[in-house]
């Protein structure tokens, strides 16, 4: 349903809030030295290193602010060795936190992990931890790097948070964490944060954690609420059979709506003692799109505080398809015809589904060359994925029917992938308009400008998956 008038009175703008919030559609404000290098080039040579994911965590207290750096590093991507029964990797991370006007701070861990089998690269296992910093208000930047010990492959990644004031405030909320789970022992309590970006990987409920901080003693309302924000566009057009040479598609998914909608918002009631108070909530986990959580908070004076989170929910089985069958019909759009896809989707049942799935593929290239397409599916997803899906993006679309392009070039706003394809002496140049910039090249957004070709060689790839050669 759409926003209401009387929660656009509220003492906030949802529009403002989410400009201000939402910087591109990563689950943090990152940024990388990015110069003019290919959007493909940067991808693939990311693709080779350390993988890592950061959320920092501001938090306010009546003596002061924290910034927490949770990290948690993907295992499959470091280098395991034998040693005695048991596989083992090593790495360290480093982050240096730099106030604009201050000297850098330096925190440095090594960790190592053993496992008793052998780690496949389809594992999604994390290793996770934090490192708290005691800060003041201002402007931060964050350098975090990530070294796997064995390889000596290293990863960095700078981020930029603002910790805003809080001497005045009579109120105050932290950043919002996602929950893993969080535990009660006696007394304390404590939290385990997921911080992967896909929150589809959740349980149903999704447990939510922010601390508050108060002056004085009072009562307090506590509003959650999940808005889902949509984009210019969020999927391309069908595109098998159908790709009209030199002529855009526009494409924004990262870009906000005015029809961005509330999905559920429900309050409670919290005795809030005077200092540092923790809030703990549980809200259902929204189908696959782009989300903003608020959670307001209200005491019995009428002061406010709000904090904000952004996140995306993708399939349980991101970045894979292979058990998501409404997932490989989806992606099948870009070699099927619309009267295929129709056939294979008008029976009831998933299994009913699966077996007109595998139907289509023995009559066009085979089991072998569905495996090869869904390989290429999921390849797009880890390249390419930005708010959406990355076989979603136009170059989502090229990379899997064409594959990898013979020659990558860009400029400050265009990138041009070009195939060529001797035995039809064909030539065919694809060019990427940047249509959302940001620090980040990860949360950039590229719309498909034109395609030039001196022959049809779009149809003789889609033909390629179609038949046996």
């Amino acid at each position: 349903m759409p926003i209401s008038n009387a929660l656009r009175a509220t003492s906030f703008s949802l529009s403002l809030a989410v400009g201000l919030v939402l910087e591109g559609c990563g689950a943090s404000g990152q940024s990388e030295n990015y110069s003019y290098q290919c959007f493909y080039d940067y991808a693939m040579s990311r693709s080779g290193l350390p993988e890592f994911e950061t959320v920092l965590f501001y938090s306010p207290d009546t003596s002061g602010q924290r910034l927490v750096v949770y990290i948690s590093v993907r295992e499959s991507r470091l280098k395991f060795e034998r040693e005695g029964g048991v596989y083992r990797a090593s790495y360290s991370a480093v982050v240096r936190l730099l106030r604009k006007d201050g000297q850098p701070v330096f925190k440095e861990t090594n960790r190592t992990i053993v496992r008793s089998t052998y780690l496949g690269s389809n594992d999604n296992s994390y290793d996770a931890f934090f490192l708290p910093f005691d800060v003041e208000s201002g402007e931060y930047t964050a350098e975090i790097s990530v070294t796997d010990e064995a390889s000596k492959q290293k990863s960095t990644r700078t981020y930029q948070k603002n910790v805003p004031p809080i001497s005045t405030d009579v109120l105050a909320l932290s950043d919002i964490l996602l929950l893993a789970r969080h535990d009660r022992y006696d007394q304390a309590t404590k939290i385990t944060p997921f911080i992967l970006t896909n929150a589809g990987l959740l349980p149903d409920t999704m447990s939510l954690f922010t601390a508050a901080v108060t002056r004085t003693a009072s009562v307090d309302s506590i509003f959650f609420s999940l808005y889902r924000l949509r984009g210019n566009s969020e999927r391309l057009p069908n595109a098998g059979w159908q790709l009209h040479m030199n002529r855009p598609i526009p494409f924004d998914p990262c870009g906000e709506r005015k029809d961005t909608t509330l999905v559920y918002s429900y309050w409670t009631i919290a005795k809030v003692d005077r200092g540092h108070s923790f809030i703990f909530g549980r809200v259902p986990r929204p189908p696959v799109g782009n989300y903003l959580l608020r959670v307001l908070a209200k005491d019995d004076r009428n002061d406010t505080a709000v904090s904000f989170l952004r996140f995306s929910v993708y399939n349980r089985d991101f970045p894979e398809v292979s058990d998501d069958i409404r997932e490989m019909v989806n992606s099948l759009n870009y070699i099927a015809s619309s009267r295929e896809l129709k056939e294979i989707v008008r029976v009831r049942t998933d299994s009913a589904v699966k077996v007109n799935l595998l139907n289509f593929w023995k009559e066009h290239g085979g089991y072998y060359k569905m495996v090869q397409y869904y390989q290429r599916v999921s390849q797009a997803n880890r390249l390419f994925t930005n708010c959406i899906e990355g076989w979603r993006t136009p170059m989502g679309l090229f990379y899997i029917v064409c594959g990898v392009p013979d020659n990558v070039q860009c400029r400050a706003w265009n990138e041009w992938w070009t195939y060529t394809e001797s035995s039809v002496q064909g030539l065919m140049v694809v060019t990427f308009k940047l249509v959302n910039d940001s620090a980040d090249p990860e949360n950039r957004v590229y719309g498909l400008e034109s395609v030039y070709s001196n022959a049809d060689l779009w149809n003789y790839y889609v033909n390629r998956w179609r038949i046996s050669f």
